[in-house]
């Protein structure tokens, strides 16, 4: 299940996003909130996986959400806004966006930019054992381990 959090003023985007992801990845869970200050707030107590950032809030700039929250370790952030100026779009991606989407936006669209995100997201869960046909990676024992069969015989090293 991931985490995402959105800093929207616009209740009615708020809704809608909810709503789209709702149906298309019943699984997300969604945390909203309609200030920067708050939605810094809120990125550093709950540890959201992904933060979907409007660059026109009320009460602080975008930009300097986008600062704060680029300070957060492994959180990944979308800008979604009406600023479509090509200065906009570079000052957001060269300040730790990850992504940038232009309203009006393709909910599909979205929805897909973030799951691309969020696959691409470093770091494996500690428990996990990974197999890939005779490797056995155990992260956990930070170990691997070769399997062979020679004769009757199975051999791990």
């Amino acid at each position: 299940m991931s985490k995402i959090l959105i800093i929207e003023d616009d209740q009615s985007i708020v809704e809608y996003l909810r709503t789209a992801f709702k149906v298309n990845w019943p699984e997300t869970e969604f945390i909203s909130v309609g200030f920067g200050t708050e939605g810094i707030a809120t990125a550093q107590s709950e540890g959201p996986d992904l933060v979907i950032l409007d660059l026109g809030l009320p009460d602080i700039d975008g930009f300097e959400v986008l600062k704060t929250l680029r300070k957060f370790p492994r959180m990944l952030i979308v800008i979604l806004t009406a600023r479509s100026d090509e200065k906009d779009i570079v000052k957001g991606l060269e300040l730790g966006a990850d992504d940038y989407v232009v309203k009006p936006f393709r909910q599909l669209e979205l929805i897909a930019r973030v799951r691309t995100l969020l696959r691409r997201q470093p770091g494996v869960p500690e428990q996990e054992v990974l197999r890939c046909g005779k490797l056995t990676l155990d992260t956990a024992k930070k170990r691997h381990y070769h399997t062979f069969r020679r004769s009757d015989r199975t051999y791990t090293y």
